[in-house]
């Protein structure tokens, strides 16, 4: 691929890996590709750039996305989430044919508004984002909004994380006012914990800074659309068994928790930076994930085992799954490229189920 130069306009792209792919609905032709380093985002014409400056210290690239609204993009990063708001005049051209010149010219280049939330212990390898859900707002200017979404740390574990947003209209008196972003850590199911340095007897503490785990490695998860059920896969320790696990949301009253994150977040909401990511003294906001392993009030994910296969090499493990609420059906995706469905039971369902289709990609 060819270096990006913040200076020039983006000319051309070479090749690119295969992407995940999140449309906006309706007419917007916007897309969101997340495998271009760095992180970066392009519609037909127009370049979006919300290069972060920390991405020089450490990778913090983007692993999903999602169109909140046709101006808002929730993105979840290796050590962040962020909400990318597009300027209110940002417009997709109305011609995308070849013979169109400013195909050719690259020339718009826009810049994001972006506020952020920082998780500082934790890097997350992959993620799943619920679709957004609407909230009855007394502010006709602005909307309120939710989402949900599940990552995982290959030796921390499984997170599921609730975000609320207030969101200023772009033809309010109000637009100047920055959106509001409150998150919060619903429930969680740990692999390891970090390592205790009190009860150091002797030897080196672990280059990880955690305990060895007694459970498993994550290696894909998948939270349904409404953001109350979804799959993980995990590898057993010490064993070639691949478990596919669902579950249900631990959190069940999720509009008063909506409620709460918006009153408890004030103005400006969990705010770190403006501008697109110029700042380099962003504050830290790591929020209700800085001691989860210590708050005995948090949720535990607690899933049933709906199917198991033996792996005995790394291009059998599951690296991708995709889930139906409304069918209950789970899509599974090996390294090899071997496709699996799988009809099941609602997930938390302790009863194993077996594959209708096995098939080569």
């Amino acid at each position: 691929m060819t270096p990006i130069d913040n200076d020039q306009p983006l000319m051309e792209i070479k090749s690119f890996t295969t992407s995940p792919i999140e449309p906006t609905g309706g007419s917007q032709r916007t897309l969101v590709l997340l495998d271009i380093p760095p992180e970066v985002m392009l519609q037909i014409i127009t370049l979006l750039d919300i290069w972060d400056i920390l991405a020089l210290r450490k990778w913090n690239g983007v692993i999903a996305a999602k169109f909140i609204t046709q101006r808002h993009i929730l993105c979840v990063k290796a050590h962040a989430v962020e909400l990318c708001t597009l300027p209110s005049g940002f417009q997709t051209p109305a011609s995308l044919t070849a013979s169109n010149p400013a195909l050719h010219r690259g020339e718009r280049r826009v810049r994001a508004h972006i506020i952020s939330h920082t998780f500082s212990r934790t890097t997350y390898r992959g993620a799943s984002i619920s679709s957004p859900t609407i909230l009855p707002s007394s502010d006709a200017h602005a909307t309120k909004a939710s989402v949900s979404f599940l990552a995982y740390d290959v030796l921390r574990g499984l997170f599921h994380y609730r975000v609320s947003l207030l969101l200023p209209s772009a033809v309010s008196p109000h637009d100047s006012a920055p959106p509001t972003l409150s998150v919060s850590l619903v429930a969680s199911r740990y692999m390891a914990m970090p390592y205790d340095h009190s009860t150091l007897r002797s030897g080196r503490p672990p280059r990880s800074g955690l305990t060895p785990g007694g459970r498993a490695f994550v290696s894909a998860c998948v939270l349904g659309p409404a953001g109350m059920r979804g799959v993980w896969v995990e590898r057993r320790r010490g064993s070639v068994r691949r478990a596919v696990v669902g579950f249900r949301a631990a959190f069940q009253d999720l509009d008063k928790l909506d409620e709460g994150q918006l009153e408890s977040a004030g103005p400006t909401g969990e705010m770190r930076r403006e501008g697109g990511g110029d700042a380099d003294t962003d504050r830290d906001t790591e929020g209700s994930e800085q001691n989860w392993w210590e708050d005995p009030e948090l949720q535990v994910i607690d899933g049933s085992t709906l199917h198991e296969v033996n792996s005995y090499d790394l291009r059998n493990d599951i690296t991708h799954c995709a889930f139906s609420e409304a069918t209950t059906q789970i899509v599974l995706g090996t390294r090899n490229g071997r496709i699996q469905l799988l009809e099941t039971t609602l997930p938390g369902a302790a009863e194993p189920v077996m594959p209708i289709l096995d098939d080569e990609a």
